[in-house]
């Protein structure tokens, strides 16, 4: 008995649908992870995953924007210790 069979390109398209569906919702757990770790301070691993889920989907500007606010941004202690440098006159 033959419940169901992929035939022709139909087939072809539904598998390759398929790989698309789990590869995007990979890079989105990496996303999502990479905001959950810049959260908890791990801003290492966070970037790195920011920066792979960019890169994953370089036409997704959210992935783009999140990567480049955090990378710029960066932890509020340096922060504040570069303006204290900058009001003083140091670089």
């Amino acid at each position: 008995m033959q419940c169901w069979r992929l035939r022709g390109w139909m087939g072809g398209a539904a598998v390759l649908a398929a790989v698309g569906l789990l590869a995007a919702c990979a890079v989105s757990r990496q996303h999502a992870e990479g905001l959950q770790a810049m959260a908890a301070g791990d801003r290492e691993r966070g970037l790195a995953a920011l920066e792979a889920a960019s890169n994953a989907e370089p036409t997704n500007s959210q992935y783009r924007m999140d990567y480049l606010k955090q990378l710029r941004d960066g932890p509020a202690p340096q922060r504040a210790a570069g303006r204290g440098r900058k009001a003083a006159g140091g670089a």
